[in-house]
């Protein structure tokens, strides 16, 4: 390699800015799994309120259902 090919690559050393700007990548990431929680129970919630009719936002447990018909078997989740 030449001297000006040397000259024209970048500095890669890391300055107090890459510490400023990982701990905003760090805030926002718990940030986002609060908000992620927070929908997750929401739409638990609502799932509970208009599908089974009860309030609550539990998630409501299920359990496999085998219905056989005609020799044949078919699955469905229902709730408990």
């Amino acid at each position: 390699m030449s001297a000006v090919a040397d000259a024209n690559r970048g500095d890669f050393t890391a300055n107090p800015r890459v510490l400023v700007v990982t701990l905003m990548a760090v805030f926002i990431g718990v940030a986002s799994a609060f908000v992620a929680l927070a929908l997750t129970k929401l739409i638990g919630f609502f799932t509970n309120l208009f599908y089974y009719q009860a309030l609550r936002s539990a998630n409501s447990p299920r359990r496999l259902v085998i219905i056989s018909a005609c020799g044949r078997c078919s699955f469905r989740l229902s709730a408990a």
